[in-house]
């Protein structure tokens, strides 16, 4: 066996059983936001990108649904977590629900368009985009950017066994936070997006680069809806194992 391949296999075989797939799942599931990148690209080449370009479209609609249903799941996650006793998980999973909530209020403006809401006067003035939310204004679009950049170091975080040796004292605790190495990409995309956009200072003589962040946010809300829905299958798991 190739020292690649136990390097790989080392990788997958990380985190709790429960959690652990074969290689052609996790191959699928790594592959799966390429695909989605390399299609939309494609597409926008094509002159096909006002899906992902304009307000209220089908791309934005779908972060929402995404947001939503991870909220929802994590939500699950801590109610199962904290009638194992762990309640400082239960905690972190309530706290995670919370946060992936307002992302997807954020996301669609609180429903701005929706419901013909306008901008108060003083939001309107510090939101770069005159709309009804907190990620587009000047100070928290950076905060925003920067946790953007961290993806990067997610990724890293999933694919090396450094986290195994730290976890040799909380190891119910960590693999119960980290995602699976299988998401990595998803990570990782946010973070490479963000430096590239750094990189070109914003600018590009192609018309939709601008709007492609879109598909990159939706990428990594559905890693984060991956994620949580393989922590709910761990739980439930170890739940059937208790009784």
């Amino acid at each position: 066996m190739s020292t690649l391949s136990v390097a790989a296999d080392d990788v997958l075989a990380a985190g709790p059983r429960e959690q652990r797939l074969g290689w052609p799942v996790a191959t699928g599931i790594a592959v799966l936001p390429l695909l989605i990148a390399g299609a939309s690209a494609l597409a926008a080449q094509a002159g096909h990108y006002a899906w992902f370009a304009e307000e209220d479209g089908p791309a934005e609609n779908l972060q929402f649904v995404m947001l939503i249903a991870a909220a929802g799941v994590a939500t699950a996650v801590a109610v199962a977590r904290g009638r194992r006793g762990d309640r400082l998980l239960a905690c972190l999973y309530a706290g995670l629900a919370v946060a992936l909530a307002f992302l997807g209020g954020e996301e669609i403006s609180w429903g701005q368009r929706i419901f013909g809401v306008a901008t108060p006067t003083a939001l309107a003035e510090r939101n770069i985009q005159g709309e009804l939310n907190l990620h587009n204004t000047f100070l928290l679009t950076r905060v925003f950017g920067l946790a953007q950049l961290l993806g990067i170091l997610v990724a890293a975080l999933l694919l090396v066994p450094t986290p195994r040796l730290l976890s040799a004292h909380h190891a119910d605790v960590v693999d119960a936070l980290l995602p699976h190495p299988a998401l990595a990409p998803y990570f990782a995309m946010t973070g490479f997006w963000r430096l590239y956009r750094l990189a070109s200072g914003g600018h590009s003589a192609v018309p939709w680069v601008a709007e492609y962040g879109e598909i990159v946010e939706l990428v990594l809300y559905l890693g984060i809806l991956l994620f949580v829905v393989m922590q709910l299958a761990v739980v439930r798991s170890l739940g059937r194992r208790r009784s």
